[in-house]
């Protein structure tokens, strides 16, 4: 407690439940993706730790370090574009571009990550 104001706190067994779930729909749908084109990439999403930001990788076969794919707000779930291979892209009114609490936010995702430029952003604000 700060100046006595207390911190929002997360439920972090909701949050790791989330991001779980939002990470396997992304591996599912990146492999439904190349099933239908007939290609033999198949890569598994997983997360990687951070203070606010959760980086959220892909990693293939013989990849060791990962590629990044978004990032998600450990405090409110909203996941953000990447700027860098370290930040977010936070700038702007449009910069949130979905919720890990929200599946329909995140239903038709790609392994591309076009769905987070398509210009449909989430905004819960």
């Amino acid at each position: 407690m700060i100046n006595n104001i207390q911190p929002n706190s997360i439920n972090k067994e909701k949050f790791d439940n989330a991001m779980y779930k939002f990470c396997k729909k992304l591996t599912y749908n990146s492999h439904e993706y190349y099933k239908k084109t007939q290609m033999s990439h198949r890569p598994v999403y997983k997360t990687d730790g951070g203070r606010k930001f959760i980086k959220v990788k892909y990693f293939e076969q013989s990849d060791s370090k990962g590629n990044i794919c978004c990032f998600v707000d450990k405090n409110t779930g909203d996941i953000y574009k990447p700027a860098t291979w370290k930040a977010p892209y936070t700038k702007g009114n449009n910069c949130v571009r979905g919720n890990v609490y929200e599946s329909t936010t995140f239903e038709n995702t790609d392994p591309h990550g076009g769905w987070l430029y398509d210009g449909s952003s989430y905004n819960n604000k």
